[in-house]
Formats: structure tokens, sequence, C-alpha cells
């Protein structure tokens, strides 16, 4: 049972297991730990930055090229194009062939003025609709570096004890120095004769939405998946495969993977905004405390759930101490402090 009591004006509370008494104000994010983060944001910033400045020098030397008459260039411009027209590069392979050529000709036939304006023109309209996708793509590379954070984390103390698994390629193979971590969408070992696969981005069958990390008391050898009935000309799939749709439409032929064998959920959030750090870090818990109402009501039992976080503000200390109290919570993580992460990894190999 977690314990919390109050001294000396503080409250601590002790992990199920007992295994140390964490002072909760520590929880709360500093300046320095918001610095050191904004650290690795401006980072990342910078690198898509120069990414995004190649993309549109390159895109000017093929559209002068073309306005100077190599219309061999349409094709290869095509992607350029469909972005000036507002359309995301995800919804490409949505549209016919026709309806494409359609609009790319209506914008080449509304080209007016001298060469020059043309070019001017469509950089800019590019440009601007390029950099309105550039704060997501920011936001998905800081997540991807929280989930990399843990991830190294636990493989370097597992490694200490036991073999790893990894998803890796599609395949479950043993884990190696020098193997990219960010390639890794699962892990499984085996400690103290207990089988475990952590699996990230997982849907518990029972569950509406993927989970950003879901523990299971199961070993990677019995995970076996299948395509929707509905196509039945594949039989089997990768659940890590990147893509979602193929991902998430899998369908679970054993019960390893199912609610049953489920320990433990979590969620990781690297906030990019402070000021909004108590709106995310509630939004996220309140999915979360959902998606274990769901699984625990199924299987008849608690399961443990942890919440990771780039910024834990101090306004919601309390109320994460609440949550801790009563049991509805298990672990709260700050990822600015890599002494709570590797308390919560150790803690977590212990279930």
């Amino acid at each position: 049972m977690l314990k919390a009591f109050h001294n000396s004006g503080k409250f601590l509370v002790s992990c199920p297991d007992d295994i140390e008494e964490i002072d909760i104000h520590n929880l709360a994010s500093t300046t320095e730990d918001i610095n050191k983060g904004y650290e690795n944001i401006i980072n990342i910033s910078q690198e898509l930055n120069n990414s995004f400045v190649d993309e549109v020098l390159y895109f000017k030397e093929l559209l002068t090229r073309y306005v100077n008459g190599d219309s061999s260039l349409l094709e290869e411009l095509k992607p350029y194009f469909l972005t000036v027209l507002s359309i995301a590069e995800i919804s490409f392979k949505y549209l016919s062939d026709s309806f494409v050529e359609k609009k790319i000709e209506e914008l080449i036939n509304s080209f007016g003025g001298n060469k020059e304006e043309v070019i001017l023109d469509l950089l800019i309209k590019f440009t601007l609709t390029r950099g309105s996708c550039r704060t997501g793509r920011v936001g998905n590379c800081v997540g991807k570096m929280a989930e990399l954070k843990f991830l190294k984390t636990l493989i370097s103390i597992l490694k200490n004890f036991c073999d790893i698994y990894v998803s890796y390629g599609g395949i479950w193979t043993l884990y190696t120095d020098g193997m990219e971590i960010n390639e890794i969408r699962g892990l499984s070992w085996n400690m103290g004769d207990k089988d475990r696969t952590l699996l990230l981005n997982f849907k518990v069958p029972i569950t509406a939405k993927n989970i950003d990390f879901v523990l299971l008391k199961v070993s990677h050898k019995n995970i076996v998946f299948k395509q929707p009935s509905n196509n039945k000309n594949v039989e089997s799939i990768d659940i890590f495969s990147d893509n979602m749709e193929e991902r998430t439409n899998g369908i679970c032929i054993t019960s390893h993977l199912d609610e049953n064998n489920c320990l433990l959920i979590g969620e990781i959030k690297n906030i990019t905004k402070p000021h909004h750090a108590a709106v995310f870090w509630r939004e996220a818990y309140t999915a979360m405390k959902k998606h274990k109402i769901t699984i625990e009501k199924s299987i008849g039992k608690k399961i443990h759930s942890v919440l990771i976080s780039s910024i834990i503000d101090k306004s919601v200390i309390k109320y994460i101490y609440e949550e801790l109290n009563d049991g509805s919570l298990s672990y709260a993580v700050n990822l600015s402090k890599d002494a709570h992460v590797e308390k919560f990894c150790e803690w977590l190999l212990k279930k």
C-alpha cells in the first residue's frame, strides 16, 4: 500500500513495496529543470529549421528551372505544389490522380506577373504552409525524446541483470549495444522466473486508445497477432509497424496481450509549454485513469498506473499527492530529474 504522511511541513510518499520515501515537493520542476528541457527543445528546433531551409532552397531551384521552361520537373514539383495548396503530405494517398492533376493545373494556370513574382509568391505560400506544420514536428520530436530517455535508463539498468529482447526492425531480437534506441518498440526480459514485456504505444484490446507504455506478464515469444477478418490475405502483422492503421487494427489471437496479463499502464508527456504544464498533466492523467478503471473492471483486480512528465508544476503537487495516497496513481516521475527516472525504472523491474 502507498503510505503518505506529513513531516516538518512536507508530504512524504512511499511507493508500493516501500522502496524509498520521496519528498513529494521534490517532484516540482525548478527553473533549472525547465532551462535544461528547453535547451533540448532549442537544439531540436534548430535541426528542423536547417532541414526546412534546405527544403525551401531546393523548391526554389526546381521552381526557377520550371518557370524558365523545364517542364520535365512537373512530376517532382507536385508534392510542393500540393503543399502550396494546403494539402498535407499525409493526405496525398487518399486523393485521386485526376483530382491532383486538376488542382495543380489550376494552380499553374493562375500564375501571373513576371517569373520572379511567381517564384516569390509560391515560395512564400509554401513556407507559410510548411511552417505551420513545424510546431507539430517539434512536438513529435520532443515527445519521442522523452520516450528515449525512459528507454535508455531502463535498458542501462536491465542489462546489468539479464538479457533483453527488443522489437527491432520488425522482429524480436537480443539487444546489443549500438542498436538505435529510437527504433525499439518493445522490451522483453526474464528476472526471477518472471517474464515481462513492455510495449510502447500499445492498445490493450478493451481500451479504445493507444497507451504510451504497457507492462505485461508475458514473454515476447507468446505474442501473436493477425489481421482483421476482412483481410484474409495476410495472416500476421507487426504490431510495432510505423503504419498506425496496421498497428491499431491488429487483432490479438492469444490471451497473452489482453487485459488479463496487464500489470501496468503509463503515459509520458514531454511538455513544450511550461505555462500549460498543469493542464497537460491533468489531461494525460484523466485519460490514463479512464483506461485503468476500464481494465480493472474487466479483470477484477488492480493494476499500476504511472505518469512521466518533463515538467511538473507546483500547482498540481497536492493533486498528485492525493492520487498517490488513495492508490489511483502508483508513481509520478519528473523526467528532468535523472534520479527520479532511475528510481522509477528500478521500481518497475520489481513488478
